[in-house]
């Protein structure tokens, strides 16, 4: 079972993001984060899993102007991450899962948070000269 979960925005942050999909696999009863790129996956593709996974837990829904809705989505990602990659010219694919809780998961939230906070250090600065 798979699901569109929209767009959704954290207000403390200031971010929002547009996620593929939330969805169960199989037979199991957790939640897991779907993600597909068509691209080259970097390291800065984690972050981004990172930022959508604090955006679940955290964020709300966007209504059709944009705006943050009181609807607090509070979804813990008990399935994981996956992130599925599809080549743009050819028959490639590739898939990989971390779990929820593993080390990965938790560094990659953490790093988003800190490129959050660096951002807005560097808008400070920048602005001062």
């Amino acid at each position: 079972t798979c699901s569109e979960c929209g767009c959704s925005r954290y207000s403390r942050l200031a971010f929002g993001g547009t996620l593929d999909a939330v969805g169960k696999l199989e037979a199991s009863p957790d939640l897991a984060l779907l993600d597909w790129k068509s691209g080259n996956v970097y390291g800065e593709t984690l972050y981004q899993l990172g930022g959508y996974t604090i955006l679940l837990a955290r964020g709300s829904t966007v209504d059709d102007a944009g705006k943050a809705t009181e609807a607090r989505l509070g979804i813990e990602l008990t399935g994981g991450h996956h992130l599925i990659r599809f080549g743009k010219d050819n028959a490639y694919f590739g898939h990989h899962h971390w779990p929820a809780g593993s080390e990965l998961v938790a560094a990659a939230v953490s790093g988003f948070l800190l490129m959050a906070q660096l951002y807005d250090v560097d808008r400070v600065v920048k602005k001062a000269v």
